[in-house]
């Protein structure tokens, strides 16, 4: 019973952590606190189906890199259809494509992602 009431708060925790704070950005922030990445995906890692997130790294048309964040699906409550729309959109990225991609820039670094779109 401890083990599950752990398991849930690391869960929470991390779902916190996940959500991000509002900040500018050399990408391009859009409306208030949100940020835009434009770039070409360097890597991708798919932890989802571990119960884990997605990890993207972006090359920059600036030069820059950033690093998206999407978290975990498995939590409680259940995800909402749009977190899991995003995921499906994610799940059509590949390495090498271009992107466009929204989200909020995180205190521990990174963007916690919002939308992503591949671009022609």
């Amino acid at each position: 019973m401890i083990k599950v009431a752990f398991i849930l708060l690391f869960i929470l925790v991390i779902d916190e952590s996940l959500t991000g704070c509002k900040g500018d950005s050399q990408s391009g922030p859009s409306t208030a606190g949100q940020v835009t990445v434009t770039g070409q995906v360097t890597r991708i890692e798919d932890n989802v189906p571990a119960d884990g997130g997605v990890t993207i790294e972006v090359a920059q048309e600036n030069g820059g890199t950033e690093t998206l964040y999407f978290g975990s699906l498995f939590t409680i409550p259940r995800p909402t259809e749009e977190r899991t729309q995003l995921y499906e959109k994610i799940r059509q990225v590949e390495t090498g494509d271009r992107i466009r991609a929204k989200g909020t820039r995180r205190a521990e670094g990174g963007i916690a992602l919002e939308d992503i779109a591949v671009l022609p």
